[in-house]
């Protein structure tokens, strides 16, 4: 038997144990890494491919992808691809190697593929987890690995559930979590899980005949609500398994699933118009994409209205916002629709106390298997979440390990250092702000050589009925608001009266706010596309977010596109839910005054995205490359670090190569007093955030040069940072 030991031990190689285990080791910890598969990626990797989903809800939260680690990872992955982003079974073929690549450059990690946690070893009398047992199928190795601290990233929780750690399973009653959507009894019933297959053209007819054990699916209706027009993709909804134990009936789900995965694909081939003469199954999946099985129990479990209402935790470490995502038990064999997603106001934050046991005082949980009544896991577990979660757990036990405490001392105790050293890290947490004092530019002056303005949106690419109140919100930059102008057609046979209303929003994507700051009307001609204004007369504050709503009148249609712009975001009023929902897309709009939100001094603001506007410099279109930025400290200081954090367009994945908002080549100079010195000269770089390490300088101002983007013809840049962090 092999013995080792290390500060951290990370069991489960999905995305929340891969960023887990990665944070931890960037942190100075020393990492065992264990997996049972041979490769990484959990549910993301070739043995599953499922498409990784997060706060974004498929275009419904703009700005709101997940940065830090994954970032990194989804960003390098589109950068070495030549297709676009794989759908739901489409092989990926760089994505489990450059999972692999990151963590074995991380020289602080021990990874163990193949390697299976068999049970825990555990302190009688602190009831902490000591040591795990393991064993690596392939090697026939034993291992006995000891730690401090230990995260569970595994799914199902075999570790946690076998140190005693309190968990649930199954659907929580009403009565006991007071959430609307509960049912009155609590059940075992759970999410079920799926099976993956994808299709390729052959380019000639390829005959297809299924074996004898497949399900017959013989017409349309046997695959009722199903919606299967893209043929060479796997299904989500060829899902099973939630009446069962996801867990001890493993095997069984997998051998049903299959059944419907040949019987799904028979019908595709041979029953219906489905243009599917010369395609060919060359991929059907072997490992289940599992939903759910353990939820274990923190200090808190979070609930449905956690992410209706969206509180403010002072532990608040991660943050969601896909919709509450329901599926029927009986997946496939029900003869319903396969979801009811029930879309959130906007992204949530999760508390840490979500992230470890309540009753194991040294392990940390991270993924599916946290902290939440079943209704929040329906929006919590998705892999996206699952990411910062993990990285979340991961920088909370490196620093753990610094403090010598425990978790829930973490969460009570050291909260706000670990929330500055993951939005150090580009992390996310809704509504914070980065506050970092050994941060050398704060209080600094920026000078940019030009800005992007104003702020509006005079094209439109479609129009959508005002059937309902719709809005836009916008950023200004001066103190009065005299009129907002919009775009709209009318079909009407007499002239229109639309009625406005001016809300201040606490944020871009939160249109909460229930209070007016003024009103007004305006009268569209009859059967005409114009440009109407209304006469807000309104003072307002410079650098706040504000959104126009337009009452519904059904035959009158708002222009928009698809495009969101930073800082503007439109939204759709749900009346039954009496809440505002987010659009990806932008409406037409004009402000009087102008306003010019894309200035340098956004880059010391403290949110590296759309948050309290736009958040970033943007220089003008108008003026050529390169452009600089110039930042005067408040005073002369010793630095050997810069980061940088540059836009790579947080409302669309780049489908593959670098995103073209991306600054490409870029140089950092500093002035020592009679002329500017460069420190630094990048050249084809292509991701959000860069760290640059230097011999120290002493000096009163850096400059910022953008030579190049990957296609835009503005610089785009979120944040300047800089530190004195050598000996």
């Amino acid at each position: 038997m092999t013995e080792k030991t290390f500060d951290i031990i990370v069991i489960g190689c999905g995305l929340a144990g891969v960023c887990a285990a990665i944070a931890a080791a960037r942190r100075g910890a020393q990492v065992a890494l264990i997996q049972d598969r041979p490769v990484l990626g959990g549910n993301s990797s070739n043995e599953v491919r499922v498409s990784i989903g997060g706060a974004s809800a498929m275009g419904r939260n703009p700005f709101a992808r997940e940065t830090g680690i994954l970032e990194e990872l989804q960003i390098e992955d589109r950068f070495r691809s030549s297709t676009p982003h794989p759908l739901n079974g489409e092989p990926r073929p760089n994505w489990d190697w450059l999972l692999m690549e990151w963590v074995s450059r991380e020289e602080r990690i021990a990874l163990l593929l193949n390697t299976t946690a068999i049970e825990p070893v555990m302190d009688v009398e602190s009831g902490a987890i000591r040591s795990v047992r393991a064993r690596q199928s392939g090697t026939e190795e034993e291992y006995l690995l000891h730690a401090s601290y230990f995260v569970d990233a595994s799914g199902d929780g075999a570790i946690a559930a076998k140190a005693g750690a309190d968990y649930r399973y199954g659907r929580d009653s009403k009565t006991d979590t007071r959430e609307s959507l509960a049912p009155i009894r609590g059940d075992k019933q759970v999410l079920g899980s799926s099976l993956m297959f994808s299709a390729r053209d052959a380019g000639h007819p390829v005959k297809f005949t299924p074996p004898a054990w497949a399900y017959d699916y013989p017409d349309e209706k046997s695959l009722s609500y199903r919606e299967h027009e893209r043929v060479t993709e796997g299904y989500w909804w060829i899902e099973w398994g939630g009446g069962k134990d996801t867990i001890a009936d493993n095997e069984e789900i997998r051998d049903e699933l299959l059944k419907m995965v040949y019987g799904v694909w028979d019908h595709i081939k041979n029953h219906g118009p489905h243009k599917a003469e010369s395609l060919v199954l060359d991929w059907v999946g072997t490992v289940v994409g599992k939903r759910e099985s353990r939820r274990f129990l923190g200090d808190y479990l979070l609930k449905q209205e956690d992410l209706e209402q969206r509180p403010e935790f002072a532990d608040a470490v991660a943050y969601g916002g896909w919709p509450i995502d329901i599926h029927p038990t009986d997946g496939l064999k029900a003869r319903e629709n396969p979801a009811i997603q029930i879309f959130m106001p906007g992204p949530y934050n999760i508390p840490l106390r979500c992230l470890y046991s309540r009753n194991v005082p040294n392990l940390f949980l991270a993924g599916r298997n946290i902290s939440a009544s079943h209704l929040a896991f329906a929006s919590t577990r998705v892999m996206g979440t699952c990411a910062v979660e993990g990285q979340a757990v991961g920088t909370a036990a490196a620093l753990c390990v610094s403090h010598q405490c425990v978790p829930s001392e973490m969460a009570k105790q050291h909260a706000k250092e670990l929330q500055q050293a993951l939005l150090k890290d580009d992390c996310y947490i809704v509504g914070l702000r980065r506050d970092d004092p050994d941060d050398l530019l704060r209080g600094a002056k920026v000078t940019e050589s030009s800005h992007h303005g104003p702020l509006e949106m005079t094209r439109f690419e479609k129009t959508v009925a005002l059937d309902d109140w719709r809005a836009q919100m916008f950023t200004v930059s001066e103190p009065y608001l005299e009129r907002i102008s919009v775009y709209v057609e009318s079909t009407a046979t007499a002239d229109s009266t639309i009625k406005a209303t001016l809300y201040k929003a606490p944020r871009v994507n939160d249109f909460s706010t229930l209070d007016p700051v003024a009103g007004a009307v305006a009268t569209l001609p009859a059967g005409k596309r114009s440009w109407v204004a209304f006469p807000f007369q309104a003072p307002v504050e410079p650098g706040a977010c504000y959104f126009v709503a337009l009452e519904g009148e059904r035959k009158v249609s708002w222009g928009y596109v698809e495009e969101s712009l930073p800082g503007a975001v439109r939204a759709e009023r749900m009346v039954y839910r009496k809440l505002w929902l987010p659009r990806q897309g932008c409406h037409t709009f004009r402000l009087t005054p102008q306003s010019w939100p894309y200035r340098g001094q956004n880059v010391l603001n403290g949110v590296a995205r759309p948050e309290f506007g736009p958040g970033l410099w943007i220089s003008s279109p108008q003026e050529r490359l390169p452009q600089t930025l110039e930042l005067e400290l408040p005073a002369p200081a010793e630095i050997d670090t810069v980061c940088l954090t540059f836009d790579t367009n947080l409302d669309k994945l780049v489908p593959f190569g670098p995103a073209p908002e991306c600054v490409r080549d870029y140089r950092v100079s500093y002035h020592d007093g009679e002329r500017w010195r460069d420190i630094f000269d990048e050249r084809g770089n292509h991701q959000r955030c860069r760290r640059h390490q230097f011999d120290l300088i002493h000096t009163g101002a850096l400059r910022l040069t953008v030579l190049a983007t990957n296609g835009a013809v503005s610089a785009r840049v979120y944040e300047v940072r800089a530190y004195r962090e050598g000996g």
